[in-house]
């Protein structure tokens, strides 16, 4: 019984560990899309509405590329995006897109499932 429990905290660390590993890769994303605006001279204009960020935002979101208006209007049609941590279902899809074969219980739930 150990065995197994000591596998599923493993497994969650692992799942874990991947999505702060993506929420990382996305905020260094973020950090040089804001470094490339600066050389282009765009840093600090709403991508949305071409008015200039709230000064405000930007303190508080230095890489944002929305102002309050603009984010809002994202958000209304749909395409905001969600800070919110993903799902473990996420992560373990994740992981499984990383070349790992499912188990003998996904295959059966897959079964289950149609």
């Amino acid at each position: 019984m150990d065995d197994l429990g000591e596998a599923a905290s493993e497994e969650s660390q692992r799942c874990l560990s991947l999505v702060a590993a993506r929420a990382t890769q996305t905020s260094i994303v973020d950090v040089l899309e804001a470094i490339r605006r600066i050389e282009r001279g765009t840093y600090g204009i709403c991508e949305m509405t071409g008015e200039p960020i709230e000064a405000e935002r930007l303190r508080a979101i230095p890489w944002t590329r929305y102002s309050l208006h603009g984010q809002k209007e994202l958000e209304k049609a749909g395409f905001g995006r969600k800070h919110a941590l993903p799902g473990l279902e996420s992560a373990r899809e994740m992981v499984l897109a990383d070349g790992e074969e499912g188990g003998a219980e996904e295959e059966a739930d897959k079964s289950e499932a149609s």
